[in-house]
């Protein structure tokens, strides 16, 4: 952006009638970063306003310039609220949200004075370099003010005279109106001071014109453009008089074209001398460019004959200029300027004297010579830090070094350097030199952008007709990838990774290109053979076996029972089975039952039965079928004695039963058959 700047100031001065760029730098709010004393982000080149009271420096918090991405083009846009802030605990200021190209000294004493209104001008330094008078500023606003807050816009362009800085040309717009949508406004600029190129110019935003601005007022400013002035066909009169006629003669008056040179000269007339111009500018003749109509007076004094010297001289001619040394008469006026080049400050005149300009009355010959001193400048370099979402994670990422203090054109050199796993990606500025360099013009601060380096993470089974594996890919530095191995069936399982890690799946972070195998082996299953009465018997055969081998399974009853079935209906005993899986056995046991009959009489017909049989002739209170292995069939609890009862046997498999029946006088055991 300093490099911009210098560009289109040299264009501007030898291209004076063509229409300049937008000299305003990050116009459009596009660019953002994190100042040497702030905490949050601030949009390049543009300042926060600041707030004094009891001799005391308040700077604005995060309400100070917030970026908002509800911009009129691009993706950024700056947002300006007001702010309140309170000192000591009981003593509130209320301060309007303020942006300039500058800087702004808010005096909150008026606050609690009771002086509301402010001139911002009367607070306002600095600002960008700046050579010629702008015909107007155009910027694109919304506006959603709360209360009676005012918003306005400055443009001041000022001129050091080596004594004070005027305002050489100003414009001003406000507004109390809402503003909902964004809308271009305009800023007519006003020439106050007519033949004074300004050498700095600010602009500046404020939500509220007095000191009791509301937090709620919102201010969105983008797309800053200064319109210059093409002053190529204008005219201006030049007047060039002496102060006496009598004492001297001057040329140079007439009309002349926009920028073109105009030589003004004085001549004294015998026993006169010239001292200087009404300015207090001694060149004779003199030079400048026409842009305004000008009078310019020549002052000249009584000529004794005697004439002193008064040599004056810088300490360092890099850092600075003195002027207003010469011969002159005794008791001849004359001004001395101090003039600091850019970076450098006056310090003092050999004599002590702290002001740069000084008015001195001639009486002898005297040499003065003006110190000046270099200006420092901080150069912040760091890895990117997004405080908007508070996110430092990038500090870990690389470092930055370059930074530290500087003298004004000195050459600085910013290197990012990416910790390991990281690389380096641009400069929050959005150059992607590295190294960079950069000329010191003033305070800045460079952010170093890094991201994590991508690698591959190859993940492959070790024989793809026994598995598959997934989560592999492209990762980025410090990320985590999860690996799965799938079996291809059921004759399969994983067995283990290539560095001998068994997880699985398992959880990996990436740090270099890697490649992960997963090894199968035949899958082993376990076979559980138990018992499901224990007491009647046992069963044996399981284990762990190989996928399709065959193994051996048994149910041995106990003395009294003997074996029915598997828990899967499998009646073989003992038998062989082919392992698929994990599978488990349950033998079942019954005890042994004789079918006998007893003596005890009881009516049951038909015998054998197709379906239906009745019991008749006895007093009977139970009744109980079992199968020929002693299984319960049917179970039957008469509540009151009967001497009749009918049983469905159609749904019992063909064969011989025993059926018992529990009487008042004892149990009969009987034979049936069902067809």
């Amino acid at each position: 952006m300093k490099k911009f700047l210098t560009i289109l100031m040299l264009l501007a001065t030898i291209l004076f009638n063509v229409r300049a760029q937008n000299p305003i730098p990050n116009p459009s709010f596009e660019n953002w970063s994190t100042g040497t004393s702030s905490t949050t982000l601030t949009p390049d080149s543009w300042n926060c306003g600041a707030m004094s009271g009891f001799g005391a420096l308040f700077a604005p918090g995060s309400g100070c310039i917030q970026q908002t991405s509800q911009a009129n083009t691009g993706s950024y846009a700056a947002l300006l609220t007001g702010e309140s802030i309170t000192f000591m605990g009981f003593i509130t200021y209320n301060i309007p949200g303020v942006m300039q190209l500058g800087s702004s000294n808010l005096d909150g004493m008026s606050s609690l004075l009771g002086l509301t209104d402010f001139n911002i001008e009367d607070f306002v330094t600095g600002g960008i370099p700046f050579t010629e008078v702008p015909e107007k500023l155009n910027a694109w606003i919304k506006f959603i003010p709360d209360g009676n807050d005012t918003m306005r816009i400055f443009v001041l362009a000022t001129h050091w005279n080596g004594t004070e800085r005027i305002t050489v040309a100003s414009g001003e717009y406000t507004n109390f109106n809402s503003i909902a949508n964004y809308t271009q406004v305009q800023v007519p600029i006003n020439t106050l001071v007519a033949g004074v190129s300004p050498d700095t110019l600010n602009v500046i935003f404020t939500t509220a014109t007095n000191t009791t601005a509301s937090a709620n007022t919102q201010l969105y400013v983008d797309d800053v453009d200064i319109i210059m002035h093409d002053s190529t066909n204008d005219v201006y009169n030049i007047t060039v008089i002496p102060n006496d006629a009598t004492m001297g003669t001057t040329t140079g008056s007439g009309s002349y074209n926009y920028n073109s040179t105009v030589t003004i000269s004085a001549t004294a007339n015998p026993g006169y001398f010239f001292v200087n111009w009404n300015d207090g500018i001694t060149d004779n003749p003199r030079q400048f460019p026409a842009r305004g109509d000008a009078t310019y007076t020549a002052n000249f004094i009584v000529d004794d004959g005697v004439h002193y010297n008064i040599n004056v001289s810088s300490n360092n001619n890099a850092w600075g200029t003195a002027t207003g040394g010469g011969s002159f008469p005794i008791n001849a006026n004359l001004t001395l300027r101090a003039t600091p080049n850019p970076g450098n400050s006056f310090s003092h005149w050999s004599d002590n004297v702290t002001s740069p300009v000084r008015n001195l009355t001639v009486t002898g010959d005297a040499d003065y010579t003006a110190f000046f001193v270099q200006d420092t400048f901080t150069i912040t370099a760091t890895a990117y830090i997004d405080l908007a979402n508070l996110d430092f994670s990038q500090l870990s990422m690389g470092s930055v070094s370059g930074g530290g203090s500087y003298f004004y054109g000195d050459i600085v050199t910013l290197t990012a350097t990416p910790f390991s796993g990281y690389r380096f990606v641009q400069w929050s500025d959005g150059v992607t030199t590295n190294p960079r360099t950069e000329t010191v013009t003033g305070d800045a601060t460079y952010m170093a952008m890094f991201v994590g380096i991508d690698y591959t993470i190859t993940a492959v089974p070790d024989d793809p007709t026994q598995g598959s594996v997934s989560g592999g890919g492209t990762f980025t530095y410090g990320s985590t990838t999860s690996l799965y191995a799938t079996p291809g069936s059921a004759a399969y399982q994983f067995d283990h990774w290539n560095d001998g890690n068994t997880q699985n799946p398992r959880t990996i972070t990436v740090t270099s290109d890697s490649t992960f195998t997963a090894f199968f082996s035949t899958a082993s299953y376990t076979i559980t053979v138990l018992s499901n009465m224990p007491n009647m018997g046992t069963a044996s055969g399981g284990g762990t076996f190989p996928y399709n081998s065959t193994t051996t399974i048994s149910a041995n009853a106990n003395t009294g029972y003997h074996f029915t079935n598997w828990s899967d209906g499998n009646t073989s005993n003992p038998r062989t089975i082919t392992v698929t899986g994990n599978m488990t056995y349950y033998a079942n046991f019954a005890a042994d039952v004789a079918i006998t009959e007893n003596n005890l009489e009881a009516n049951i017909f038909p015998n054998p039965a197709t379906d239906v049989i009745s019991i008749k002739g006895v007093q009977m209170q139970q009744i109980e079928i079992f199968d020929v292995s002693g299984k319960l069939m049917g179970k039957w609890e008469l509540t009151e004695s009967n001497n009749l009862f009918e049983i469905n046997l159609s749904n019992y498999p063909s064969g011989i039963y025993a059926i018992r029946i529990t009487t008042g006088d004892g149990i009969i055991m009987k034979k049936i058959a069902k067809k």
